[in-house]
């Protein structure tokens, strides 16, 4: 193959390239992984098991909605009281009391 030679002006040789050598030029040319072995589009099968994370997955800060209970929350919460206030509701010390 007299077209599988190439020269190298550095070393000032010529070389001749081998069939796994044009195969790799070939692959690189035509856009794809130089070697033909590895698979980019391989299923990934990551077994993160329990391990406990300590870096959020996003540095973006807390809102702060986050830290404030909701209007929700606090009327269900005056529910309780007022009940509790009034003897409609008892609590577990005064339910195991009777």
């Amino acid at each position: 193959m007299w077209w599988a030679k190439i020269t190298d002006y550095l070393n000032n040789k010529s070389v001749k390239l081998s069939t796994a050598d044009l195969e790799l030029l070939q692959r690189v040319r035509l856009g794809k992984m130089a070697d033909s072995k590895i698979d980019p589009f391989e299923d990934w099968d990551v077994d993160l098991g329990d391990k406990g994370f300590e870096h959020p997955l996003s540095a973006a800060p807390e809102p702060k909605r986050r830290f404030i209970p909701s209007k929700w929350e606090r009327l269900k919460v005056s529910k309780f009281i007022q009940a509790l206030k009034k003897g409609w509701m008892k609590t577990l010390a005064e339910k195991a009391k009777d």
